[in-house]
């Protein structure tokens, strides 16, 4: 079994879980066994798989799921009438807010997620909040958070001091225990209940995630492939396992600092900093060959470094705009990235304003999620006004669906400061798309054919970007040669030349493990 790990599979995918999900399903049609595992929290987990297009409930598997045995639970509807004594109680709204009060103390308050029980806040006879039930997306409370609070200060924030994950039985298999330090709570203790009912007492979450890993291992009979895709996440619970399995450590992104120094600029992961954990994994993958390289020359480890693609085209994805019953906007400019300090998108628009200058009919549309503050998203929203386009650059937001935005599009555009690949640039290929870019050292610059399916720009050089746009749009008969090349460039990703690529560097190596 080849084990892919991530954190979780959120609402709103990044890159790695969308490569993830595409790397399953190949190595599923080519009869290789393989599941992906997440090791967060997410009680929202299994709404977001009935949304995500190829990826089935049972390509899929969570640390808490498989500790709560939850697997095989049948999701139910909760509603207010499903709390224990509910009708002790007199529900009153304040302010848009249900409350549940007992005489005349406020007890609980209730939170719905359209008519279902999202979580409920118990309080003190003070009204201080003591415990907070959170309900798992499929009808069960899930976790339970009790809070502790300043009693010399009443009006001091509670604190979380214990967390409960809880079982549909009822039954708590993990506990994190918290204590107050300056402005802030630290974990101090972590207790997990094995499904035969053995007690681990562990100091953090890497120690047991590596227990769960080693679950996973035992259960598929030993000497399993994991494959750690969050370095940061992952991959000290993967050096933490103490059964037999094949460790893999799988960069998406770049591993320095600084990514044009690539030999003297800090390295960004502990696990190739330190030269113990390094010397834990039996290969480093990376996503093109110039990055393997670099990290050959810069970790000088006896430790494999090979580089496989991560973007894959499925059968059937080849020249998907012949496919489409979509008719291109002339001018339309598309750029897929999450809206995130590293993507500057605020550049993207720079660029964009310059060439609108002169090419006063193209648009620009921009997809993807904002970071959590917000901030960045108002900082490119700034920028949009600061030069009156909000009429012709639109922020469109997340979408899972690309075929009709992709089909109207003849043109995509990436500004980000680095990057490992570009998803977005192959998924573009493959509608015949073009792509302008800055040069990032590895994915652009791997993906992008110069003058060929695109044109590749020094980094942070939005005018030259702008020139580039200028000239595509300008030239007919260049904007269709490009498409042409972006097409051809995307069958070099073809699940065949992929796989194969796999079978040499991972899986023969694998075979020749296990039979050591």
């Amino acid at each position: 079994m080849y084990y892919f790990l991530t954190a979780n599979i959120a609402e709103q995918l990044s890159g790695i879980e969308h490569a993830e999900i595409k790397r399953l399903n190949l190595f599923k049609k080519k009869g290789v066994p393989a599941k992906i595992i997440g090791i967060e929290y997410n009680r929202f987990v299994y709404d977001n798989l009935d949304l995500i297009e190829g990826l089935e409930k049972g390509d899929y598997l969570n640390f808490y799921e498989y500790f709560a045995q939850s697997l095989d639970f049948e999701p139910r509807k909760t509603s207010i009438k499903d709390i224990p004594g509910i009708g002790n109680y007199e529900i009153k709204d304040i302010d848009g807010n249900k409350f549940a009060f007992f005489g005349n103390r406020k007890a609980f308050q209730i939170v719905l997620r359209g008519d279902e029980l999202d979580y409920i806040s118990y309080f003190d006879s003070d009204g201080i909040l003591l415990e907070q039930d959170f309900y798992d997306s499929r009808g069960f409370i899930s976790l339970i958070k009790y809070y502790a609070y300043n009693e010399n200060n009443p009006d001091d924030t509670p604190w979380v001091n214990t967390e409960e994950f809880v079982s549909p039985s009822g039954r708590i298999y993990f506990k994190k225990f918290y204590r107050k330090s300056g402005d802030g709570i630290v974990n101090t203790n972590q207790q997990l209940t094995g499904p035969e009912g053995r007690i681990y007492s562990v100091m953090n979450q890497d120690e047991a995630f590596g227990i769960f890993l080693d679950y996973l291992n035992q259960e598929d009979g030993g000497k399993n492939v994991f494959i750690a895709d969050r370095s940061n996440i992952a991959n000290i619970a993967m050096i933490n396992m103490q059964t037999p399995a094949f460790k893999i450590e799988h960069f998406h992104n770049i591993h320095v600092r600084d990514y044009w120094d690539t030999m003297g600029s800090p390295l960004v992961y502990p696990s190739i900093a330190n030269t113990e954990q390094l010397s834990s994994m039996d290969m480093i993958l990376t996503p093109t060959q110039n990055q393997a390289d670099d990290m050959v020359k810069r970790l000088r480890t006896q430790v494999p470094i090979n580089a496989v693609p991560v973007g894959i085209v499925a059968d059937g994805e080849l020249d998907r705009i012949s496919k489409l019953n979509v008719e291109k906007i002339k001018g339309k400019i598309v750029t897929v990235a999450r809206i995130f300090p590293e993507k500057h998108l605020d550049d993207a628009v720079r660029a964009f304003k310059l060439a609108h200058d002169k090419l006063p009919w193209i648009t620009l549309d921009i997809y993807g999620y904002a970071e959590g503050t917000g901030e960045e998203k108002k900082k490119v929203e700034k920028v949009i006004a600061e030069y009156n386009l909000e009429e012709i650059v639109k922020l469109k937001g997340y979408t899972g669906s690309m075929d009709e935005i992709y089909g109207q599009a003849e043109l995509t555009m990436m500004t980000s400061r680095f990057e490992g690949f570009v998803l977005a640039i192959l998924e573009a290929a493959t509608y015949g798309i073009p792509c302008v870019s800055y040069d990032t050292n590895y994915g652009p610059s791997y993906l992008v054919k110069e003058g060929v399916s695109g044109y590749i720009v020094p980094n942070g050089d939005y005018q030259t970007l702008a020139d580039r746009i200028v000239t595509i749009f300008s030239d007919d008969k260049k904007l269709s040669e490009l498409s042409l090349g972006a097409s051809e460039r995307a069958r070099d990703f073809t699940e065949d030349k992929v796989w194969k690529e796999w079978q040499d560097k991972v899986l023969d190596a694998v075979h020749l493990w296990k039979k050591s």
